[in-house]
């Protein structure tokens, strides 16, 4: 697995870095969401 994982990181070193932005938008969806659920229940 861990050879695997070293060809992974090869082709896209900075995964997170590229999706940096829409990471964001998408964490604060995620809150709004588990919010409305959290006072729903």
């Amino acid at each position: 697995m861990a050879e695997e994982d070293g060809d992974f990181q090869r082709d896209e070193p900075h995964p997170d870095d590229r999706e940096d932005p829409v990471s964001g938008e998408l964490r604060d969806r995620v809150r709004l969401a588990v919010i409305k659920i959290a006072e729903s229940e």
